[in-house]
């Protein structure tokens, strides 16, 4: 596939390509950097903008951290990044090697010196403290994860001094992501209970964030629900204490104005076991007592979020577990929860 000028003319729209025109001729496009087929760059814009391009045998195909980044080529930063890799040759670099199949480098490794696997795990942990406190936990060291280094990245991604605007929010929300994604790693590598505790601090960095991000394109819900996701598998994968889960998910449900943990049932019956749920249980019907009697045009967020609860257990749990003694059914509940 060859690439041209008048190619990124014809993907992008007239006005996309005489600014990024104007971009390259400003010098706003750095570190243009080719791999194989593929070509990155950043570009200076009202904030910084990771580009990427991918030369395939369809056609140019482009990614960008901007609101309008994922259209293909049709940004600005595309377009800039795409006419500063012409300029310099538009040379691409040697094609990717395949993949080594898990079963030929397992072949491999059984052959391989001992010594130097031990090297190569040894620099690998250098670089890798999941890798390294997997390692430290099977040599029988105890609370071999330290969390500071990851609970210091999802800090640094969520908590921010400054309003980001619209422009910006794209590549706020993708390193939000990316950290993320860090706290996702933790439950494959053994270390779920602690991906727990880091999933609720990273509910805690949203919220007290949200209001210095524009969330015009619901880039904030997405990643709450991603964090509840990653909360639910870890606690799936890990043993948290069922009682102490049972009160944080309700204490986050009642406090928060983001609508967190309201639909935790029927997802986390089994991991709450009948101690947890009954206990859930407990606060939800403690919450109801406790609510001052409806009067008209009440709509407070608490009174919301405890019938809302009160609903969910009447419609998941009420029925199939009330019966072994856990409390009121799920007809009693029904028949309770509209009058509060």
């Amino acid at each position: 596939m060859v690439v041209s000028v008048s190619m990124v003319r014809k993907l992008a729209d007239e006005r996309s390509f005489e600014r990024g025109e104007r971009y390259l001729a400003a010098g706003q496009v750095r570190r243009v950097t080719v791999d194989g087929s593929t070509v990155t760059a950043t570009v200076d814009g009202t904030r910084t903008y990771r580009v990427r391009l991918d030369v395939t045998p369809k056609g140019l195909c482009g990614r960008c951290s901007c609101p309008y980044g994922a259209d293909g080529v049709s940004c600005k930063h595309c377009v800039a990044t795409s006419l500063a890799w012409l300029e310099q040759g538009g040379e691409m670099g040697e094609p990717r090697a395949e993949p080594l199949s898990d079963k030929r480098l397992r072949l491999f490794l059984s052959g391989c010196d001992q010594e130097w696997l031990i090297e190569q795990l040894m620099t690998a942990a250098k670089s890798d403290r999941v890798l390294r406190a997997r390692l430290a936990a099977a040599a029988g060291q105890k609370n071999a994860f330290d969390d500071r280094d990851i609970r210091d990245r999802l800090e640094r991604a969520i908590d921010i001094p400054d309003f980001v605007d619209y422009g910006g929010a794209y590549g706020y929300f993708l390193h939000v992501g990316e950290a993320l994604g860090e706290v996702e790693r933790l439950i494959g590598a053994g270390f779920a209970d602690a991906a727990i505790i880091l999933a609720e601090y990273a509910l805690e960095l949203l919220e007290s964030s949200a209001e210095r991000v524009d969330d015009s394109d619901g880039g904030l819900s997405e990643a709450i629900a991603r964090v509840e996701e990653i909360h639910l598998a870890a606690c799936e994968a890990g043993s948290p204490d069922p009682v102490e889960l049972a009160e944080r998910l309700v204490a986050r449900a009642v406090s928060t104005d983001y609508e967190l943990f309201l639909d935790v049932l029927p997802a986390y019956e089994e991991v709450l076991g009948s101690a947890g749920l009954a206990r859930y249980r407990e606060l939800v019907e403690q919450g109801w007592r406790t609510l001052p009697p409806k009067k008209p045009d009440d709509y407070s967020a608490r009174r919301f979020v405890i019938t809302h609860l009160m609903e969910n257990l009447a419609e998941s749990s009420g029925g199939r577990w009330a019966d072994r003694g856990a409390g009121t059914g799920r007809d009693e509940l029904l028949r309770r929860a509209p009058h509060r």
